[in-house]
Formats: structure tokens, C-alpha cells, sequence
């Protein structure tokens, strides 16, 4: 009877200590693999979030709704009109390639660029009460005969769109409509234009 009890503790005794063993073991294998995991995933989720929202292509909307409220001009609220209308009519253009040759890129790249574009002006339109310009380019987009065709007429916007607001800022000196301005031409001269130039370059 005394044997069996010394068996009996010592069986319970290497099976505990088996578990205690094994236990942290798989606990750290599978915590750390999951976590490990996640943490790389969400990693990789901000960096194609931050991939996505380069600073050329934007202006920190903080930092636009920070600066002072100056007194705007007729001629602000005109550089503003004509700065929308070229955003729109960007944005429609690349709609168009987009629905008549599927996702190409850059297109699909640009034209979220675009939709920043917009949300910028959009923001300081707000910022001084002032009522957007209408969009008259949706859907009133000629189709490209071909992608290359696509890209070539895209050369061409993003020239004049960066040339446009070259003009644009000697009609302002409210210092968020210059920041603004600067920031989308610099994205359409300097990131846009070499996209769509390597673009039409492949023929």
C-alpha cells in the first residue's frame, strides 16, 4: 500500500513537472509567433498607409488649419475656383482611364493623390466660408485609344496643372492658400509628371 502511494506521487510529481516544463515552452511559441505576426502585419498595414499619403502629395491638414485667417481676396477666391476645376478635371480624366482600361497604374496611384488634392482645397474652402466651384468634369471625359495614348495626355495635364499654379500665386498671399499651392504643384511636377512620363516611355 505504501509502495503504490510513492508510485503513485512520483507518476503525479513527472507529470506535473512535464507540464510545467512543456507548457511555457508552447506558450512562447505560439504567443510569440501570433504576436510576432500581428505586430509585422500591422506594421506592413501603416507602411503601405504611410506609403500611400506621401508629403508631396499632401499638406498636413493640421498644420493648414493652423495658420492665421487672413483676409481673402477676389483674386484668392478666383485661384481657388481655378485650382478645383483643374483638381476635378484631373480626377475625372483618370476616372475615365480607370473605367476604360481597368486598374492600370499609375492611375490607380494618381487618382487617390487627386482625391487628396480635392480634400485640400475643399479644406480651405471651408476655412473661409466660402462655397466650392461645381465639377463639371464628371463623366464628361473623352476616352484615350489606348493606355500609352492614356499616359501621353496625362503628361500634358500634369504640366499645365503645375504650370497653373505657377500662375496662381501672384494672385495670393494668404500664407495656407500659398502652402497649399506649393504642395500640390510640387506633387504634380514633381512625382505625377515622372509617373506618367515612364508610363507613356513603355508604349
Amino acid at each position: 500500500m505504501i509502495v503504490l502511494l510513492i508510485v503513485s506521487a512520483l507518476t503525479i510529481s513527472g507529470c506535473t513537472s512535464q507540464e510545467q516544463v512543456t507548457a511555457p515552452g508552447d506558450a512562447r511559441s505560439m504567443g510569440s509567433g501570433d504576436t510576432g505576426s500581428s505586430g509585422r502585419g500591422q506594421a506592413a498595414g501603416r507602411g503601405r498607409q504611410g506609403g500611400g499619403m506621401r508629403p508631396e502629395e499632401r499638406h498636413d491638414e493640421d498644420h493648414i488649419l493652423s495658420l492665421p485667417k487672413e483676409d481673402v481676396s477676389l483674386d484668392e477666391v478666383e485661384a481657388l475656383g481655378m485650382a478645383l476645376d483643374d483638381e476635378y478635371k484631373a480626377r475625372a480624366t483618370y476616372e475615365q482611364v480607370i473605367k476604360d482600361f481597368g486598374e492600370e497604374r499609375p492611375f490607380v496611384n494618381i487618382i487617390t493623390a487627386e482625391e487628396r488634392h480635392i480634400a485640400e482645397l475643399m479644406e480651405l474652402y471651408e476655412k473661409y466660408g466660402l462655397e466650392p466651384v461645381a465639377d463639371k468634369w464628371a463623366g464628361n471625359i473623352g476616352s484615350a485609344d489606348s493606355i500609352t495614348h492614356a499616359c501621353g495626355i496625362s503628361v500634358q495635364a500634369e504640366i499645365d496643372n503645375a504650370a497653373l499654379y505657377d500662375q496662381l500665386f501672384s494672385k495670393v498671399d494668404n500664407q495656407d492658400i500659398t502652402a497649399v499651392f506649393t504642395s500640390l504643384r510640387d506633387a504634380s511636377r514633381l512625382k505625377h509628371l515622372p509617373a506618367f512620363e515612364r508610363c507613356a516611355a513603355r508604349g
